[in-house]
């Protein structure tokens, strides 16, 4: 069928130049629009924690911990003269960017020029509508960056497999539903995508017409998106497949042996025109990002949790941070499949691209042999990752639908019969309109008030003046929507918890004993966000936070549920549970909200006596034992208890160290000599580097232990290291002010 002849295709003559537009790629477009824009100020609100005299009319909130990141490096880039765009995440100083410099310049020129056209103050984060206008123009340049991938795929796809089959691409793309659901935030992945994309568009020139200037000009796409996150490199493996695909049709005999073959192909490979793209790409890298190169060592492998080598590691599985509990026991490539591009994609879209690929293993077209060498490539990279957020599927998003689109038309191309036609439309609409409704779902949750702003309407309501409000320690966690001056809030510390668990120094009793402090004195209500609970249930493993989480939530713990604040998924009157995808899905735009409000104090301390009685292990029993002996008086079988609990193992060390330090000093007291202080001394010291879960405490007894021999310049050198340190406690505090006023011993 001729361009004449396709009625989806209309002409339009411009003067002398006469433009062909594509309706179905016009269609593409405004379906991909429809389900991006909604929301994009998705956190403006007239609710203000403020009391009413205090609060401003309109507010305006970010729950995205990276987007947060990315916004505050750019105003700290617009206010430095570094050639370093610095930041903070997570409360950790970086002195370049977490992710590459090419979005930090793009947010940037965004916010300067929508300051200009919209009249605002770029990054003045102190007036509402400024903050709401600085995340808007950095949204808007993503959605647009998303939009744009949709029309380079739509040229990719056609120059790879013609007109029919980009059209299908396209309306793919447009309806992927995190790839949509990604571009409402300003972070760095949609934008790294759309670099990948152009790239890929180059590529399939390259293939096509073998000029040199497309060979460049996706080398420096493959720049740029290696710029803005450094998994983008493996954007060069279709580029180059694409080059030697083209030199080996233009120059080799397809019957030559497997040797020859070989031998022509790495001729090739380390050839002029492949190094002179791999400078390319590097080239512009070093001069967006050269303290990559000048500051190499501190890039790659400094001693913090954003150096390159480290996030590798951590990917790997090396280490995992508290946020990561739930890929501790997932399968490597099962995982990439059956969850995250499960959820990214859709379940039509999914198999209907992985379908596609092995549509193209069979047909073995040039084209695909370049996409299925990224493919492979980017699962043998990607998928034996231990650690998958959600956004690791976002590169593989434009090959499914681009895989999808080759089953769909290839199917009328590569078959023969009256079937084919229909068949071919029957299964691009049973891929495209699932797909469709899944990234309206998607969608609807940025057109109503985020969970967290409804939590806090209620808690402003309902929570009485100087209240105790406990909270989960997390990246967006409802902090902002209470107000710390009116109510005291109290962190849960779960992470602290799990990183005893985690090295081994913190015994089941322990354990509770520290849950049950950090719920001392809460009186109204708890908030949890149900991601924590969930990824423990997941683990199998941490048996007193599994089972404090679940009496929490059955109300055997003292607490009740007061309300509840969810936003599900929606469209065309079907609600999604979206709690079995991977949590970041959720994590950012529509977390589940639980409010607890205590029955009494008599109820917490019950439910906690009997959760501890039937958690304690054999640890517990031996110090309890100590203890009672070191209470009566009976020191050396306080030693002895102390000494065994040592032998058995690592977990609660610290009990015991602590029951030695206080024989040891009792010993001291009574007469015994010098020899016993120091040993007194030195188990102190051991008990506070060994608890991870009561250190003020230990730090405080050995304090008390100080003031009671005189050694008060000892004890102001101690308060001063943890001061230093910023750890403070009441009983540290009134050391302090006893040493400070020279008060005697009690």
């Amino acid at each position: 069928m001729t361009p004449e002849q396709d009625r989806f295709s209309v002409a339009l003559t411009l003067g002398r130049y006469r433009l062909r537009l594509d309706l179905i790629l016009l269609l593409a477009l405004l379906l991909g629009s429809l389900v991006r824009v909604n929301g994009l100020d998705w956190g403006w609100t007239d609710f203000s924690p403020l009391p009413a005299a205090q609060a401003p009319a309109m507010s305006f909130y970010n729950f995205h911990p990276d987007e947060a990141s990315n916004v505050l490096v750019a105003r700290n880039f617009t206010e430095s003269d570094s050639w370093r765009p610095t930041g903070e995440l997570y409360g950790q100083k970086l002195d370049y960017s977490l992710y590459g410099a090419t979005t930090v310049y793009l947010h940037v020129m965004a916010v300067k020029l929508a300051s200009v056209v919209g009249g605002f103050t770029p990054f003045d984060f102190e007036d509402p509508r400024s903050f709401r206008d600085t995340y808007l123009a950095i949204r808007w340049l993503t959605q647009l960056m998303g939009l744009a991938s949709i029309l380079l795929l739509y040229i990719a796809a056609h120059h790879l497999y013609g007109r029919r089959t980009a059209r299908w691409a396209a309306l793919f793309l447009a309806l992927t539903a995190f790839h949509a659901q990604s571009g409402r935030f300003g972070t760095v992945d949609v934008p790294m995508v759309f670099f990948m994309v152009w790239s890929l568009a180059h590529s399939a020139r390259l293939l096509r017409f073998g000029q040199r200037r497309d060979l460049w000009l996706g080398a420096l796409a493959a720049g740029l998106a290696l710029s803005t996150k450094v998994n983008a490199i493996l954007v060069v493996v279709p580029l180059t497949v694409a080059e030697l695909e083209w030199q080996f049709a233009r120059q080799a005999d397809a019957r030559m042996a497997l040797g020859a073959r070989l031998k022509f192909l790495l001729g090739h490979l380390f050839g002029w025109r492949l190094w002179s793209a791999a400078a390319v790409t590097v080239g512009v890298f070093f001069v967006l990002n050269p303290y990559a190169f000048l500051d190499y060592h501190n890039y790659l492998f400094g001693d913090h949790a954003f150096a390159l080598f480290h996030i590798i590691r951590n990917v790997r599985g090396e280490f995992f941070y508290p946020f990561q509990i739930q890929f501790e026991h997932i399968h490597p490539f099962v995982y990439l499949f059956s969850n995250v591009l499960l959820w990214s994609a859709g379940l039509a879209l999914e198999l209907a691209g992985l379908a596609g690929l092995v549509f193209m293993g069979l047909t073995r077209r040039p084209a695909d042999r370049v996409l299925l060498a990224w493919f492979l490539v980017s699962v043998a990279l990607t998928g034996n990752a231990q650690v998958m957020f959600m956004r690791y599927a976002l590169p593989f998003l434009p090959l499914i639908a681009l895989a999808a689109a080759r089953l769909v038309q290839g199917l009328r191309e590569e078959y023969k019969g009256g079937w084919t036609r229909p068949a071919s439309w029957a299964l691009g609409l049973l891929v495209l309109l699932p797909s469709l409704q899944w990234s309206m779902a998607l969608a609807s949750v940025h057109s109503v008030e985020d969970s967290r702003i409804s939590a806090g309407r209620h808690l402003k309501q309902v929570l009485p003046s100087g209240a105790v409000v406990l909270h989960e320690r997390s990246a967006n966690s409802i902090k902002p929507v209470i107000h710390r001056p009116s109510y005291t809030n109290v962190c849960l510390e779960i992470p602290a918890l799990q990183r005893a668990v985690e090295s081994n120094t913190a015994s089941a009793g322990q354990q509770v004993d520290a849950l049950r402090a950090r719920l001392d004195g809460v009186e109204w209500a708890a908030l949890l966000e149900s991601n924590r609970k969930l990824g423990f249930d997941r683990n199998g493993g941490y048996p007193v936070i599994r089972a404090f989480y679940a009496e929490l939530f059955d109300g055997r713990l003292g607490f009740q549920t007061d309300s509840v604040f969810q936003v599900l998924p929606r469209a065309l009157g079907i609600t999604i549970d979206d709690e079995p995808a991977e949590f970041s899905l959720r994590y950012y735009d529509h977390e589940e909200i639980h409010i607890f409000r205590r029955r009494s104090a008599q109820a917490v301390d019950s439910a906690f006596v009997a959760l501890r009685a039937r958690l304690e292990d054999g640890q517990d029993r031996t110090a309890a034992l100590a203890r009672q002996a070191l209470a009566e008086g009976r020191l050396e079988d306080a030693r002895s208890f102390a000494e065994q609990g040592l032998n058995n193992g690592t977990a609660g060390a610290s009990m015991f160290y602590e029951v030695l330090a206080r024989v040891f000093e009792q010993a001291a007291l009574l007469g015994s000599g010098t020899e016993e202080l120091d040993l007194a001394a030195r188990y102190y010291q051991k008990a506070i580097q060994t608890d991870a879960l009561f250190r003020e405490d230990r730090l405080a007894d050995y304090g008390e232990f100080l003031l009671a021999l005189g050694q008060r310049e000892a004890l102001g050198q101690l308060l001063k290291q943890v001061a230093s340190q910023g750890i403070s406690a009441p009983r540290l505090d009134q050391l302090a002010r006893r040493l400070r006023d020279g008060s005697p011993t009690p």
